[in-house]
């Protein structure tokens, strides 16, 4: 039972808490300017790039999948509450489709987060490799630095989910976690070693989610000073 928490369990609720934490505070960085300029965030320029950011890759998710893309706008949708939205039509009976939902449906947060921590990497830790990141290798390449900055102030507008987005989400989690535990059964008689390499890639995923929540609760705290000016 144990084993079954820190992969299947472990994995699932990274998955849950990355996806609903990451999207509230980002949601509260974006009300903050909302209520500061009085605008709806799809009027306001520096919350395009992150919009556009958002809605791509929604549509490049679904895509691979296999998802067929039926609208692509930038314009605000009233009725689903949000700034631009893209639609999907899949069929129920294919699993891949489904899961193509449930991960087009949280591209937005994660593949926002790849994007920064990648460039981030690269701003930081110009000539460092991945296994040897620490803070007392830090390399800062300051113009790097700077753009990677703003390009993470204007992307975290766009790591949020809509309502719809959370409704899409939840097609496809049960089919998700019924192939874990259908993985792990399989892991657990065929080759039970590599359960240890699942436990251990949950906590990379769980230092990639907290090195994402850092960077968005700091651009909360920049924004939120900024607005107070």
């Amino acid at each position: 039972m144990t084993v079954f928490l820190t992969t299947v369990g472990a994995t699932l609720t990274i998955l849950l808490l990355g996806s609903s934490g990451l999207s509230w505070l980002n949601d509260a960085t974006v009300r903050r300017v909302v209520a500061r300029t009085g605008k709806a965030n799809s009027d306001l320029w520096l919350m395009k790039p992150g919009i556009f950011v958002h809605e791509g890759l929604h549509a490049l998710v679904g895509w691979l999948f296999g998802l067929k893309v039926t609208s692509f706008s930038l314009r605000p949708d009233v009725r689903q509450q949000s700034a631009a939205h893209v639609g999907f039509a899949y069929d129920r009976r294919s699993w891949r489709q489904r899961l193509g939902v449930l991960f087009a449906a949280g591209a937005p947060l994660w593949g926002i987060g790849a994007i920064e921590l990648i460039i981030g990497k690269r701003a930081w830790f110009a000539q460092v490799s991945w296994t040897a990141l620490a803070p007392a290798a830090l390399q800062p390449d300051w113009p790097w630095v700077l753009g990677w900055l703003l390009m993470t102030v204007l992307l975290t507008f766009g790591a949020s989910l809509s309502r719809q987005d959370r409704r899409n989400f939840w097609v496809g989690l049960p089919l998700l976690a019924l192939l874990l535990s259908g993985a792990f059964g399989l892991l657990w008689w065929l080759a039970p070693l590599w359960l240890i390499s699942w436990t251990k890639l949950n906590t990379l995923l769980a230092l990639v989610l907290l090195v994402m929540a850092g960077i968005a609760g700091g651009v909360f705290l920049i924004v939120s000073s900024l607005t107070r000016l």
